[in-house]
């Protein structure tokens, strides 16, 4: 059996908390979706593989590109960090929620 890596195009809005995001299930054309939001200059539809369209202005939101593998990653490194955190203030295991930060 093979590894999955789904590929994430997020767009986190200036002025807002929610982000959206389209999924692909190869980085070309995850990278296609994403750089035509980078040279977008007026709000437009981008369509994701699993038939998710998506009606964004990317001047009024910060584009990220990751993947299942990046952000699997990101969240074992987070949990690691909590891990030495606690051990250094002596918190209980309890204290810590797996993918939150000590802060």
């Amino acid at each position: 059996m093979g590894t999955v890596n789904i590929w994430i195009v997020r767009f986190v809005p200036y002025d807002g908390p929610n982000h959206h995001q389209l999924t692909f299930r190869t980085e070309a054309t995850a990278r296609k979706a994403f750089a035509d939001a980078v040279n977008g200059t007026r709000a437009m539809m981008l369509k994701d593989d699993f038939a998710i369209e998506l009606w964004v202005d990317p001047s009024r939101c910060a584009l990220v590109l990751t993947n299942t593998h990046a952000s699997a990653a990101f969240m074992a490194a987070v949990n690691s960090a909590n891990e030495h955190a606690m051990r250094a203030y002596n918190l209980p295991r309890a204290a810590m929620t797996p993918g939150s930060s000590m802060q």
